[in-house]
């Protein structure tokens, strides 16, 4: 009965596609059953290893006498360093490979310390200050947008400079100064590092001082304009520099300081500010009460340079010792004398220097003449070019604790040039050390710029680049771990989306290939031909996972190509079709 719709014949070939299609799916459900069942036995033992360590540490946190629950901060003295580092050895590899950017902390740098019972990496990159140290530094804004270099990991205070007061009003004098404070994104790239910002307040000169002391009025002017620029940037607070207040005005400052705090808190909806007050390098007058000054103030910051020069310090910006003239030593020992708290004090050192020049007078002397401050980076551009044959050696001062050039030219005139380098700045360290100061100060940012000296400094007296890791694992975080722990704890939700998609996929391939058109279309072109091939035998590698005989991956996959080629040809050859015309 050619051409004409027997409903038998299509019930026998539909039973057949049906017969043939669950065939495939029992095949294809056994052979992942044995891959899901492979798959659990690795997290099986994933599970054991971790569970090995866990033990591990147990132990040893119990035979050290900490119980469990403890503080994971104490958990360093519990872990068992030799199975840990069997298991981070075990998966270097893996890491390494797949983390293109390490973190530094990779296992192959991981060492440890029986001492401290914690493991730890040697890391420049990564030198973190002590804990209780207090490094200072300013920015001012004629430095601009410098503060993008700074390495706040090593400061935990920078101060804009600054707010210039306006003695008769309280308002500023400097807007410009004042718009950059605004649309700076300092504040948010030193909080990252956990760097607080202050904004400098300036009134500098007896004069202006007198005049502002006495006028209240401009002090809550003062205090009404910082509080919104402190709100507008989120910043932490304020550092107080009122230079030259009038010894007549002394208890009138205590009172401003005072009030200032109490008021500025107040405004601040309760947050509390950070106050830090810059002190000259000579109070031996004692026209600032430190004591009382303290009581209102987080930090006490000493100047430490622009002292007066002297025969006996020639051209030191910061003299370290000096039998007549003023110097750290003598200020320091001034300071601890009126009473000043060491533990809330630092010592602020210069980044800079000072030029002179000279010229021979008639008496056979050569007069020499203050030319200019010059930034540490100055120096090094004029004093110690690297393109020159003839390098410049400095000389070093032993009392002021200076380097120094001193150059003659043949029209009878010299130019000298005195300055700090790490060498004599570590000298001067060591000297706050001794009087046991809470850390320095640094004036100012940027006057190094491309020289990293003074920072590997601060990090050799006031950091450690040795970081300790307790719990590697934890630490090291990297992708490996991070996937490892997302397939352990979703396996079964994995293999279950895989197993539906798996099964969509085979029967939708099935009633695709059930409309001959589908086969035509495919099988006329050899590149579709060959993709078909691939796809059956990318499906037919897991079915032959059931049979041990084909354990060796490449004999399953010579197995599944050959297949999957012949279900190629095969599907290409069948000519099942229904032709239905209306009766």
């Amino acid at each position: 009965m050619s051409g004409i719709y027997n409903p038998i014949c299509i019930m026998r070939r539909i039973n057949s596609l049906s017969y043939l299609s669950f065939i495939f799916l029992i095949l294809l459900i056994a052979g992942c059953r044995r891959e899901y069942s492979q798959l659990k036995s690795s997290t099986r033992r994933v599970g054991s290893e971790v569970n090995f360590l866990n033990k591990g540490a147990s132990s040893a946190l119990s035979s050290a006498g900490i119980k469990s629950g403890q503080a994971k901060t104490d958990s360093a003295e519990g872990f068992a360093p030799i199975k840990q580092k069997n298991i981070i050895n075990n998966y270097e590899f893996l890491y390494t490979a797949l983390n293109l950017n390490p973190n530094g902390v990779v296992p192959g740098n991981l060492k440890w310390d029986a001492r401290r019972k914690s493991y730890y990496v040697i890391d420049s990159s990564k030198a973190k200050l002590h804990p209780g140290v207090e490094i200072f530094g300013w920015h001012p804004t004629w430095m601009g947008d410098l503060w993008t270099s700074y390495p706040y990991e090593l400061l935990t205070t920078i101060s804009f400079y600054s707010y210039n007061v306006d003695p008769a009003t309280g308002s500023y004098q400097n807007p410009e100064a004042i718009n950059m404070w605004r649309t700076i994104s300092m504040v948010d790239s030193a909080h990252e590092k956990d760097c607080r910002v202050l904004l400098s307040v300036a009134c500098h000169g007896f004069q202006q001082n007198e005049t502002f002391l006495k006028n209240e009025v401009a002090w809550n002017t003062l205090i009404d304009s910082v509080t919104v620029l402190l709100e507008e940037k989120k910043a932490d607070g304020v550092d107080l520099d009122f230079e030259s207040v009038p010894f007549d005005q002394k208890m009138e400052f205590i009172k401003f300081v005072e009030y200032f705090r109490i008021h500025l808190d107040s405004k601040l909806n309760g947050r509390r500010s950070y106050i830090s007050i810059t002190l000259p390098a000579d109070n031996s007058d004692g026209f600032y009460d430190v004591v009382e000054l303290q009581k209102q103030t987080d930090i006490a910051v000493i100047k430490g340079f622009d002292y007066p020069i002297t025969d006996e310090s020639n051209g030191a910006v910061s003299p370290m010792i000096s039998d007549k003239g003023p110097s750290l030593e003598k200020t320091l020992n001034e300071y601890i004398l009126q009473g000043i708290d060491t533990a809330k004090t630092i010592l602020a050192l210069p980044l800079y220097g000072s030029q002179w020049k000279g010229k021979w007078n008639k008496e056979g002397y050569i007069e020499t003449t203050f030319d200019k401050k010059i930034t540490y980076r100055e120096m090094k551009l004029l004093y110690n070019q690297q393109d020159t044959s003839y390098k410049l050696q400095p000389s070093l001062d032993i009392n002021s604790m200076t380097n120094y050039y001193f150059l003659e030219f043949p029209d009878s005139t010299s130019l000298e040039c005195w300055f700090d380098d790490d060498y004599t700045l570590g000298k001067k360290m060591d000297l706050a050390f001794s009087r046991k100061l809470k850390g320095v100060g640094l004036w100012a940012l940027g006057y190094d710029q491309g020289h990293k000296e003074f920072w590997g400094l601060i990090s050799d007296k006031y950091a450690s680049d040795t970081l300790l890791v307790s719990d590697p694992v934890a630490a090291i975080n990297g992708f490996p771990i991070k996937a490892a722990n997302f397939f352990v704890r979703y396996s079964d939700l994995l293999f279950l989306t895989a197993s539906i998609f798996a099964i969509t996929f085979v029967i939708s391939l099935f009633i695709a290939f059930s409309d001959w058109r589908v086969r035509n279309s495919i099988f006329s072109q050899h590149l579709y031909y060959y993709l078909f091939i691939v796809v059956c035998t990318i499906l037919i590698i897991p079915l032959l996972g059931m049979l041990d005989f084909f354990a060796d991956m490449k004999w399953k996959m010579i197995i599944a190509f050959i297949v999957g080629s012949l279900a190629g040809f095969l599907m290409s050859r069948i000519t099942f079709s229904l032709n239905i015309k209306k009766p």
